[in-house]
């Protein structure tokens, strides 16, 4: 039987267009998105990408799962489609790595479940009277859904830091730092102050979005100094260094095969930056990586995992990344990650989600 994965970050392979706006799209607008999306796929049991209305062979589909991501928001709607599919499905469905996404006004679970629209509120209610459990991102977002009035979860995180081998291969605090990778997150408060880092240090810039500049490595774009101050405020270079820094040391991946071989082949030492998909594609790499946290969503998940982080907001006052590399202890993460994949296997078995995962 097969497993349903809803998955329209899919359609990438089953699309030969050369366009790079075609390609963004294929993967939602962001790379991060494979790192997750892969991790799942190679986690579940004969997994096959589809998407509602365009499953083949529906009989011979015993569950399905659909990735989310921060579908709990002031604006948000994806929910209310996936909701309706859902309830039509003759199979099991459910979400995995569910969050709610604060903002700087709404920054607690009461606040934020009283702003949240009631079509989204609404779904996510439908959603949960269709399952057996819903998988989440962390303790805030499982807040949220005790609010709504809703029990049928387990917080577990995001699927991309599982392996499916019981013993995994532990990183350590790196000794030597001669060669470095870092991501940043496009007009970000202080996130200037990263690229700053990586520019000084001469460290390698994995992009994910469009907004990072990726058509000057891509397709040559000039850059203008208007736009690096609206995608980087208070970035100091001239946009000759930028483009020259970007055409010798940036890469974009749409094939996550790619962008794992490019991290084992080039052996870095250390990754840092405020993505956390591309810093997660990195520790799959065991290579030691520090998050630097800027929002709710990637909060919620350090907080949840142990990971090493640094919020975005001492940023400013570093100045060499040996004082970023100090932060980078796993010692809890190793401590909460037995726990938190058992979690996570016993929500896939609930779930109807057969899996390859060592026991």
């Amino acid at each position: 039987m097969k497993i349903a994965i809803y998955n329209p970050v899919g359609w990438i392979k089953r699309n030969n267009s050369d366009s790079i706006d075609t390609k963004y799209r294929d993967v939602g607008n962001n790379t991060g998105n494979l790192v997750y999306a892969n991790a799942l796929i190679d986690q579940l049991d004969n997994a096959s990408d589809t998407w509602f209305g365009l499953e083949e062979n529906k009989e011979e589909i015993r569950a399905g799962v659909i990735p989310s991501s921060n579908a709990l928001n002031i604006k948000g709607n994806t929910l209310e489609s996936q909701a309706q599919c859902i309830k039509e499905c003759s199979y099991p469905v459910t979400l995995v790595g569910l969050g709610a996404q604060a903002t700087p006004e709404f920054n607690t679970p009461s606040r934020l479940v009283k702003e949240l629209p009631s079509s989204c509120v609404d779904a996510i209610r439908l959603i949960a009277q269709q399952t057996v459990s819903i998988g989440v991102r962390g303790y805030f977002t499982a807040e949220c859904l005790e609010k709504l009035g809703i029990h049928n979860y387990r917080v577990i995180g995001c699927p991309s830091l599982y392996f499916c081998k019981k013993k995994i291969k532990k990183v350590n605090t790196p000794e030597n730092i001669r060669k470095t990778v870092f991501n940043v997150t496009h007009k970000g408060k202080f996130q200037n102050c990263i690229v700053e880092l990586g520019i000084k240090n001469n460290s390698y810039w994995i992009m994910q979005q469009m907004g990072e500049l990726a058509r000057t490595l891509l397709e040559n774009k000039k850059i203008s100094e208007s736009d690096i101050e609206y995608l980087f405020p208070g970035l100091k270079i001239s946009t000759n260094s930028l483009e020259s820094f970007i055409k010798k040391n940036a890469k974009i991946f749409f094939d996550m095969e790619q962008w794992y071989d490019y991290l084992n082949k080039e052996k870095f030492d250390f990754s840092y930056g405020s993505r956390f998909h591309g810093n997660v594609a990195a520790l799959r790499s065991g290579i030691p990586t520090l998050w630097i946290t800027h929002d709710s969503r990637t909060q919620e998940l350090v907080d949840l995992f142990g990971l090493p982080y640094m919020p975005i907001e001492a940023i400013p006052k570093v100045r060499f990344l040996g004082e970023l590399v100090e932060k980078c202890d796993y010692t809890q993460f190793y401590k909460n990650y037995d726990y938190l994949r058992n979690e996570y296997i016993a929500f896939l078995n609930e779930n109807f989600l057969d899996n390859k995962f060592e026991y």
